[in-house]
């Protein structure tokens, strides 16, 4: 189905980086992943983000963001959605939890998972018992994520004003 899709960015004056052999051969295997692939996000967005952290793109492209769009009509956002849903599976996985089924349920966690992601398990595990046995949907787990951050920025406006309580009001910040 992408094999029509051009596979070089050709902008005239334009150079690129020649790629090693083994790194074409993994080029050519994680692309073969992402075509096949959009058979499940986790695969997906683990081939994307080795492409885009060892600059597998380099010999054909300038950008991450120009491989994206002409290889895979895919937007940097997309991509990026792809990566971010599959760093928080495969985080999950690491933690014994269960995984999103979606990379829209999975991205929904992101906030978790940069802000302290040692929650990032709590919050999906809170999600699937709110579920009560029902699909884990992207809107549930927004509510859980948006709940665990608005608690914790409770809690810890809560320990500030403990903290300073003795001070004189016009010493506090």
């Amino acid at each position: 189905c992408f094999s029509s899709w051009p596979s070089k960015l050709s902008t005239p004056g334009m150079s690129f980086a020649i790629l090693e052999p083994y790194e074409q051969s993994r080029l050519t295997t994680l692309e073969a992943t992402i075509e096949r692939g959009l058979s499940t996000f986790v695969e997906v967005g683990e081939a994307l983000l080795e492409v885009r952290t060892a600059r597998l793109y380099r010999d054909s492209h300038t950008s991450f963001e120009a491989y994206l769009t002409d290889r895979w009509h895919m937007s940097r956002q997309r991509g990026y959605d792809l990566m971010n849903g599959a760093e928080v599976a495969s985080a999950l996985v690491r933690h014994g939890v269960q995984t999103p089924t979606t990379e829209r349920v999975a991205r929904e966690l992101v906030p978790i998972a940069r802000h302290d992601p040692t929650n990032l398990p709590a919050g999906m595990e809170q999600a699937v018992d709110r579920a009560a046995g029902q699909p884990v949907t992207a809107a549930l787990v927004r509510s859980v994520v948006r709940e665990r951050m608005c608690s914790e920025a409770a809690l810890a406006e809560q320990e500030l004003q403990e903290a300073t309580a003795h001070l004189l009001p016009e010493q506090r910040a």
